[in-house]
């Protein structure tokens, strides 16, 4: 029997049963599998000994709910490419973590710590969700998935919260369970959550009509001057590239990557009734400009780069689950440089870091477990 400790030790002997059919990178196999089995090694090395993964850069992540998911969407995501037999020494690390995050739950019935610590808990647990209906014993969480899904759709701005029609975050999700309508900007219904949301609720089969026609009306108050913004609100600091003014005078919020790509897949996860606003969402996103990493530690980019860059791992991985989704052949050209600059970018210790910290993904939890995501879903599906 192989041992943890030797397998993580020479883990880039790893053998990754992606095919060459619609290969989206070329690059040599081995230089792919390489970077992902030290990707691995390294999220497995900075397990706590509670099962969770908690930040180090951030202390109001320290507790790492929001984190831990998201870890264990990316190991779940990358265990059916593993050989078997070192597939199953990443499942102990799964257990842990899901028991981690499943020993209790917060009021409202999302994801939270032992301590009832929480952070970013709707999306916490829409990835949590996503990773335990990727397991192939998914049948065993069944009554924790149960749970946490009424929670969920309990978690959508609407009637059920007694936010009005009116509000802007009618319709959408946040990073909290909403009480009305949120004051505070972080709470705010925003199209990243809502698309996490929307694509979990599609994979349970749980996205009944209501709930549906609700998202779109949010989806379509995020649409920017092209592309879709963050949140619906132009005068939002949380709109990372601002605003511009229409000919009338009014104020709307500038779309962009990230922000567009999310909207893509939250069209794709309301079904066959949206394909025009979808079309009309994809094209808008292949025509902006592709977030890069800057790596240039020795200059601060501009605002507008700035924006863009410090979102580089999540518009990686989310980039990977709409190629994945679709394979869609104007994606190629993206995933190809994407999947380039995460391959030669790896640092040596087999993490990811951002030097921009907007998004904080200069923590290298968060960039490398989102990293590790894009490149695998960058693969042929």
């Amino acid at each position: 029997m192989i041992s943890r400790r030797r397998w993580l030790a020479g883990l880039g002997s790893i053998w990754l049963m992606a095919t060459s059919q619609t290969k989206a990178a070329e690059l040599p196999r081995d230089a792919i599998t390489r970077t992902t089995s030290s990707g691995i090694a390294w999220l497995l090395r900075q397990q706590a000994d509670d099962g969770g993964w908690h930040s180090a850069t951030y202390g109001n992540l320290r507790d790492g709910i929001g984190i831990t998911a998201l870890v264990l969407k990316a190991l779940v995501e990358v265990t059916p490419h593993l050989h078997e037999s070192l597939a199953k020494l990443i499942s102990p690390a799964i257990t842990r973590g899901i028991a981690y995050l499943t020993a209790t739950s917060d009021k409202h019935g999302l994801v939270c710590g032992p301590n009832k610590s929480s952070d970013n808990p709707v999306y916490a647990t829409a990835l949590l969700l996503d990773a335990l209906h990727s397991l192939p014993n998914a049948t065993s969480n069944r009554q924790t998935a149960q749970r946490l899904l009424a929670a969920l759709q309990q978690a959508q701005f609407g009637p059920a919260n007694h936010c009005p029609e009116t509000a802007l975050e009618f319709g959408g999700w946040g990073s909290l369970f909403p009480v009305g309508v949120n004051k505070l900007p972080g709470d705010a219904a925003n199209i990243s959550v809502t698309s996490h949301a929307l694509r979990t609720l599609q994979r349970y089969d749980r996205l009944d009509d209501a709930t549906a026609k609700r998202a779109a009306s949010f989806l379509n108050r995020c649409r920017g001057g092209k592309g879709y913004a963050f949140v619906p609100d132009p005068h939002s600091p949380l709109n990372k590239l601002g605003t511009e003014q229409l000919p009338g005078g009014d104020l709307r919020a500038r779309g962009y990557a990230s922000a567009t790509c999310d909207a893509c897949l939250a069209w794709l996860a309301l079904g066959s009734k949206f394909v025009e606003p979808y079309q009309s969402a994809l094209t808008a996103y292949t025509e902006m400009p592709l977030p890069w990493l800057w790596t240039d530690n020795r200059t601060r980019p501009s605002r507008e780069i700035a924006a863009q860059a410090g979102l580089y791992f999540y518009h990686a991985a989310r980039l990977g689950e709409l190629w994945r989704a679709t394979s869609n052949t104007a994606l190629g050209a993206r995933i190809l440089l994407t999947t380039e600059q995460l391959v030669t970018h790896l640092q040596i210790d087999g993490s990811w870091q951002n030097s921009i910290d907007t998004m904080r993904e200069d923590d290298p939890l968060i960039a490398t477990a989102l990293g590790l995501m894009g490149l695998m879903r960058g693969q042929s599906p």
